[in-house]
């Protein structure tokens, strides 16, 4: 560092870099075209290793850091996505529908229900009281008319909290 002051040395390394500004921004563009590959992949390994740390700050950020503005335009953009890809969300709903036939015919069963009149949604959470929004939850996807209804919050914390499997029954011979 040719200067001792860092003011100095900062304006002194600006007014170079405001000078060979173009130079600069070619190199690195080249230097970027050169390595993107690399870049690509190195990305990959990246997020693949770190998973659960990038899934646990994005979701931090959404829950508590995301604003108002860019909730409403996160929500616009896949709106227009999904009006663009029609085809392809219907083809994710198929191959869903397809992979879990149960849960698709309970949830079926369901909106049937509630539109003839046989189940009625009702005005809070079953947990937490909270109004708004209500869910069907089913504890038991084969019980298909028997089922919570849940606020968006607890019905997302039902499903990540682990229910305990049991165990196979073993016959005696």
């Amino acid at each position: 560092m040719p200067y001792a002051d860092k003011e100095r040395q900062h304006e002194y390394d600006r007014k170079k870099y405001l000078k060979n500004r173009e130079k600069v921004l070619a190199r690195s563009k080249a230097s970027y075209y050169a390595n993107l590959e690399k870049n690509r992949q190195y990305r990959r390994e990246y997020a693949k290793k770190n998973r659960e740390k990038n899934n646990a700050y994005h979701r931090h950020w959404r829950k508590n850091l995301q604003s108002s503005e860019s909730k409403a335009h996160e929500r616009k953009r896949a709106s227009e996505w999904g009006k663009k890809n029609l085809d392809k969300l219907i083809s994710r709903n198929r191959r869903y529908n397809t992979k879990y036939p149960i849960k698709y015919i309970a949830h079926v069963c369901v909106k049937l229900a509630i539109e003839t009149g046989l189940l009625a949604r009702p005005k809070n959470c079953s947990r937490c009281g909270a109004s708004g929004r209500i869910e069907a939850h089913h504890p038991d996807y084969s019980l298909m008319l028997e089922v919570v209804w849940l606020c968006p919050i607890c019905h997302k914390s039902e499903h990540l909290t682990p229910t305990p499997k049991s165990e196979p029954q073993q016959e005696e011979r």
